[in-house]
């Protein structure tokens, strides 16, 4: 009977040892599809934050980029600006210049209408002489002809010598309105000239005003869009007071975002091969660790 009991009892530790046995391979298995379960969302999450990080850093460098472009753009519209105003300031030298000239032009126009005026009265005058002249000398010669055919020799020489002297006269005064007239010529075709150089100055005089005008419209719509810019460039940290400085900043801030988007692209790729980038050097992951 003992014997039997024993066996009964050896029976029942041997079922109870394989129970125990199952249960911790049961407990065994499900701790590893637990653990396995954990890497795979841990390694899914690893790979979500880098992939954030690329986002992040890419995005930080389109902004760089988008910043160098309206930098680009307000360097061109500075320029522009600033030539617009150098053409401005030179129409409107031009503009002050053509009206110096045309004032003087005019003054000297004037002048030279009023030498005509005078002179136009010598001319007049001297043939008002010479026609008197040439009256008195055919009377003189008259009256000679009668003294001659009288016999009054006295006054036939006396005749004779008033003949010669107002021959003279007349001679003299055909000379003066000869050349009154011939000047007068002259001036009249000097005065054509002077209007018609005239008149190219003032048409030239109001195209620059107009030019002057057009480039002081478009320095006021320049300008604007020039402050604008400005603003807007200082409100992203870029002062364009002081230019080079900030460009050299910018220049850096590119070079460093660049490098810090290769650096984790390069980290990804790595990792999705099984290897790991520390220090400047490449790691491999050995089973799994």
């Amino acid at each position: 009977m003992a014997e039997g009991g024993g066996a009964v009892g050896g029976a029942g530790s041997e079922y109870k040892l394989s129970a125990t046995l199952e249960m911790r391979d049961q407990l065994s298995g499900k701790l590893r599809s637990a653990v396995s379960q954990i890497k795979s969302v841990d390694s899914a999450v690893s790979k979500l934050g880098r992939g954030g990080e690329v986002s992040r850093l890419t995005k930080q460098l389109d902004a760089l980029n988008d910043l160098r472009q309206q930098v680009n753009q307000f360097k061109e519209l500075k320029k522009s600006v600033a030539a617009t105003q150098q053409a401005y300031n030179q129409a409107n030298s031009a503009t002050a210049e053509l009206a110096r000239q045309y004032k003087q032009g005019q003054a000297a126009t004037t002048q030279l209408k009023t030498k005509q005026s005078e002179l136009q009265k010598t001319f007049e005058q001297s043939q008002s002489a010479t026609s008197q002249l040439k009256s008195k000398l055919g009377e003189l010669k008259a009256e000679s002809a009668k003294a001659k055919d009288s016999g009054a020799v006295d006054e036939y020489k006396k005749l004779q010598n008033q003949i010669k002297s107002t021959s003279a006269e007349l001679k003299s005064s055909q000379v003066m309105t000869r050349s009154t007239g011939a000047e007068l010529k002259a001036l009249a075709s000097g005065i054509k000239q002077a209007e018609r150089e005239l008149n190219n100055i003032g048409n030239s005089f109001e195209q620059s005003k107009k030019k002057a005008a057009q480039l002081k419209q478009e320095l006021k719509s320049q300008q604007p869009a020039l402050s604008e810019m400005r603003k807007s460039l200082a409100a992203q940290g870029f002062n364009t007071r002081d230019f080079v400085n900030s460009d050299r900043q910018l220049r850096e801030r590119m070079a460093v975002a660049t490098r810090d988007l290769r650096t984790q692209q390069l980290r990804e790729t790595l990792s999705s091969a099984g290897m790991k980038l520390s220090g400047g050097n490449v790691n491999v992951n050995v089973g799994g660790n």
